[in-house]
């Protein structure tokens, strides 16, 4: 699950649809592309102001999906796209549904319908 939303979150990205918001966790996998000291992936929170350090390069980088702040950027997201409020709910078999003024949106996780809905945004 975890590439197809990487894949979609660079679609968006690219659409002007979804941004890289402050606070949001964010992961390199290949260390090599993002850390070339450390053996493993690099996480970091994301600071739109932050200093570029010698080394290391911009990605790629991926959000991770399961971080509250992560999911409050987006959140945040889609309440600027529709206007508040986002309700969040949960069917019995574990799908994540959003309800955002009249629309739903649904996904396998929370992180997959808050995409859905930015991808749908007016």
């Amino acid at each position: 699950m975890s590439a197809e939303l990487d894949a979609k979150w660079r679609e968006l990205v690219a659409a002007g649809r979804a941004e890289w918001a402050e606070g949001m966790l964010r992961i390199a996998p290949d260390p090599a592309t993002a850390n070339p000291w450390d053996d493993g992936p690099r996480l970091e929170r994301y600071e739109e102001d932050a200093p570029y350090i010698e080394g290391w390069s911009d990605g790629p980088w991926y959000p991770v999906w399961s971080d509250p702040a992560t999911l409050g950027a987006l959140v945040g997201q889609v309440e600027a796209r529709y206007g508040p409020p986002v309700s969040v709910f949960w069917t019995e078999d574990g799908e994540c549904s959003i309800r955002v003024q009249g629309r739903w949106f649904a996904g396998p996780t929370k992180a997959a319908a808050l995409l859905a809905a930015l991808e749908a945004a007016p």
